[in-house]
């Protein structure tokens, strides 16, 4: 795994750019980036697969353990984008595979790309690991709430339908004092109310005194008229 480590930072070196390094230390503040844009990762994830097609998933996830191990925004991205094309594959990673990486999230986009190419599929295979997802949410890191919640979120799309567990991830959130914690729970509750209004509105109704209006407004802004009416 390490030659194909070494491979992999090499083609980020090669395509990082400082501009682009600027711009993320804004957009992406404590994150260590080298400045490769999402777009240029993701055809660098492409030929990597192409030239390595026989490339198990199990492979890829000990080639993930060490690109984790610096804690590299490109290297974490290269990772998740690598897994997450193994498609329904993914869903099989079991959960102690990933508590390495989640230790190595530090920044709200590999928070969420993890969760979306990986945990998100994982956790709507098992159910039982939403207690998993609860238990981070108790975590003194706010990346590691946070990404409990991306993936959370996770379980409403891609044909997923799980509202009452991303409820179950986002009531002990609803306070929390991060401001990338909080933008994160109106996201989840808004992707659950596509697939049960009747259940995140009584959801919301029920805890609004505990929740900050930005993720109120964030939660209920697929609802209709009738029920924002009633909240707000």
């Amino acid at each position: 795994m390490t030659q194909l480590h070494d491979q992999i930072y090499s083609s980020l070196a090669a395509a990082a750019d400082p501009e682009t390094k600027a711009k993320l230390a804004r957009l992406i503040p404590g994150a260590k980036a080298l400045g490769v844009t999402v777009p240029q990762l993701r055809e660098l994830v492409d030929a990597f697969r192409r030239q390595h097609s026989a490339l198990t998933l199990d492979q890829a996830c000990g080639l993930m353990d060490e690109l984790c191990h610096g804690r590299v925004r490109e290297e974490i991205l290269f990772g998740a984008f690598l897994l997450g094309h193994f498609g329904k594959k993914t869903a099989a990673i079991p959960w102690p595979r990933l508590e390495p990486w989640i230790g190595a999230l530090d920044n709200w986009e590999t928070c969420d790309q993890l969760a979306s190419n990986v945990s998100g599929a994982v956790v709507a295979a098992d159910l039982g690991l939403v207690e998993r997802l609860v238990e981070l949410t108790g975590s003194a890191n706010p990346w590691q709430r946070r990404f409990a919640l991306a993936t959370a979120s996770e379980l409403n799309h891609k044909g997923r339908s799980h509202p009452r567990e991303t409820l179950r991830v986002c009531q002990p959130l609803l306070a929390d004092p991060e401001p990338a914690v909080r933008k994160a729970v109106g996201w989840a509750l808004k992707e659950a109310s596509k697939k049960a209004e009747d259940e995140v509105f009584d959801f919301l109704l029920a805890h609004r005194a505990q929740m900050p209006a930005s993720i109120l407004r964030e939660a209920s802004e697929k609802l209709s008229p009738a029920h924002k009416q009633q909240l707000m």
